[in-house]
This record gives C-alpha cells, sequence and structure tokens, in this order.
C-alpha cells in the first residue's frame, strides 16, 4: 500500500535484482510480469554490470546511489534505496525511476543561454 503512494514507478528488489514488489506506476509503466527482474525491465537499462555495481555499493555504504542514463533522445533517473533491517543490515533496495528529460533540456538551455551571456 506504501508503495503504492508514490508516484514514481518504485521497486523493491533484493541484491540480485529480483522484483521482490512494485507499485502501480512501475507496473505500469515497464510492463511487469511475474518472476521480472529489474535488469529486464528498466528503460534501455545500463549494462548488468553497471547496474550490480551501483547495488552493490547502496548495500556496502548504506547510502543511496544515483545514476542518470540517455536512451532514444529520453535522459532517465535511476535512484537505489537501502531498506535496512532493524540490525542495520541492508535487506532490501528500493528503486525510483524518473523521465527527467524536460529538466535535464531546460537546464541544458539554461547552460547555454549563460555561456552565450558571458560571450
Amino acid at each position: 500500500v506504501l508503495l503504492d503512494a508514490l508516484q514514481l514507478p518504485t521497486l523493491l528488489v533484493d541484491e540480485d535484482g529480483e522484483i521482490i514488489s512494485a507499485n502501480e506506476a512501475a507496473r505500469a509503466e515497464l510492463a511487469l510480469g511475474p518472476e521480472a527482474n529489474a535488469f529486464d525491465h528498466l528503460p534501455a537499462c545500463p549494462d548488468r554490470a553497471t547496474l550490480a555495481s551501483l547495488f552493490a555499493d547502496c548495500r556496502r555504504h548504506g547510502q543511496g546511489q544515483r545514476l542518470e542514463y540517455d536512451h532514444a533522445g529520453r535522459r532517465f533517473e535511476l535512484r537505489v534505496q537501502p531498506v535496512v533491517e532493524e540490525g542495520g543490515a541492508v535487506h532490501l533496495l528500493a528503486m525510483h525511476l524518473e523521465d527527467v528529460t524536460a529538466r535535464w533540456q531546460e537546464a541544458k538551455a539554461l547552460r547555454r543561454a549563460n555561456t552565450s551571456a558571458e560571450e
């Protein structure tokens, strides 16, 4: 129920990327089926090694990790947050995926405008 309150596509995954739970936004956006794996369902998912490294860093440091990547002219931001057990061990990972293309294009246009103004 808590996951479905989130508007961004959100997945709970184990260390191997197996999807434990997904909110409605993720199920709709990513067309998830049974026994889905996060590695197979992210739009143009960064290669498995990059994503596995992101997961490992999140688990090792117990801190969120962030990755931006491009696919088909769109820019995505993937955030991975640790889900910590009572004893402090990272139990699962929460993944949030957002299409940040509009924000990225606006920032790019602003940088261009600033560069032009400085010349």
